[in-house]
């Protein structure tokens, strides 16, 4: 199998991280995740970000430790042009704002539970998130970053089953 290098992007709630685990478990390559690198581990979480330069270092550490090859997952169109040189492949996950809202919620709500409630101390932060989420990481911006790229690159329907995302991501990449 060749060395592969598979950026998966998309809007907050798409299925960007789910379709990046089942496909690095498929081909058994390293799951990497860029809000890992993006932020510090602070609690609450979602505080601090690190530098760019500490991001991008981090990054290019795990995929040099990955000698199978990688999927990365998330956003990094604004920070990460110094990655771009080593994907192989990059998938975009487009999935409407009702579906990607829905996964949001519960996603939150089983990650942080009565924290993002009236009255916890994530409620706010929670609320300001679901907000961004709604409108963040504008489609065109994504589009015009796919678009730069001199890989191949494809849109997939993160609203389908995850089992047919997966085996179109599979066969995209030739697996």
């Amino acid at each position: 199998m060749p060395h592969l290098g598979i950026h998966i992007t998309g809007r907050g709630g798409a299925g960007v991280s789910t379709l990046g685990s089942g496909l690095a478990a498929k081909l058994g390559i390293a799951d990497l995740e860029t809000d890992i690198f993006y932020w510090q581990a602070t609690d609450p979480p979602f505080r601090l970000k690190r530098p760019i330069e500490e991001r991008i270092e981090r990054i290019i550490e795990a995929m040099d430790s990955a000698p199978q090859g990688w999927v990365l997952s998330g956003s990094l169109v604004t920070w990460g042009g110094p990655l771009v040189p080593r994907f192989s492949h990059a998938i975009y996950v487009d999935t409407s704002t009702d579906i990607r809202m829905a996964r949001i919620k519960a996603r939150e709500q089983k990650r942080f539970g009565v924290r993002i409630e009236p009255g916890g101390d994530m409620f706010e932060s929670n609320q300001a998130f679901i907000d961004w989420a709604s409108w963040g990481r504008p489609v065109e911006q994504q589009q015009a970053f796919l678009a730069s790229l001199n890989c191949p690159c494809i849109t997939l329907d993160g609203g389908a089953a995850q089992s047919v995302v997966l085996a179109q991501a599979l066969d995209f990449v030739g697996q």
